[in-house]
């Protein structure tokens, strides 16, 4: 007797208790620097397997990769800062780091991952328009271009821009500077 395992909602990737067990955990790290008003999403691809690498992530070591990267980007020290002090600044800046795939890929192949992307976008726009309802969506995602057509389609009340130069931290902070109506002042 075979028993199948849930398809996690963060992802939808066959999900054991572990991998429902690192979700919630994420989810809860996240939900706890979500702005009030978010001003501007960045969507990204896909979540990291290293918590270092997940903005959010409650862990003693230093930010690293993705998440360090978009902090430099838009102009928060990272290195040396205590990750609350940190993510206190992103969350009053209005800003708001969510994934398509919101849980690590786990060994998916390069077609299986963009079938489960192409799966969670329709649920994506769902939770941009109802919960985050962000002045602008900024794609960091160079991965995310095939979509960025059909995400402007949807109806959506924010500005959708891909961000090109990610994470060139030069690129993604003139984006940011040049919309200054999008973010409140600093």
């Amino acid at each position: 007797m075979t028993t199948e395992l849930p398809l996690c909602d963060g992802c939808g990737q066959a999900a054991a208790p572990e991998h429902l067990r690192r979700r919630l955990q994420r989810l809860e790290w996240a939900t706890r620097f979500r702005p009030i008003h978010i001003q501007i999403v960045f969507l990204s691809r896909v979540s990291s397997e290293r918590d270092e690498e997940f903005l959010y992530a409650e862990t003693e070591k230093e930010f690293a990769g993705e998440a360090l990267a978009l902090l430099n980007a838009v102009g928060i020290a990272g290195k040396g800062r205590p990750r609350e002090a940190v993510l206190t600044e992103f969350q009053r800046r209005g800003y708001f780091l969510a994934h398509v795939l919101e849980c690590p890929a786990e060994g998916a192949s390069q077609e299986e991952l963009e079938r489960l992307v192409a799966a969670r976008l329709p649920r994506v726009v769902t939770r941009l328009k109802r919960s985050l309802k962000p002045k602008r969506v900024t794609v960091i995602s160079r991965l995310l271009r095939p979509h960025l057509a059909w995400l402007k389609e949807t109806g959506l009340e924010a500005e959708i821009a891909m961000q090109e130069e990610f994470p060139a931290a030069t690129g993604l902070d003139q984006a940011v500077r040049a919309n200054e109506k999008f973010h409140p002042s600093r």
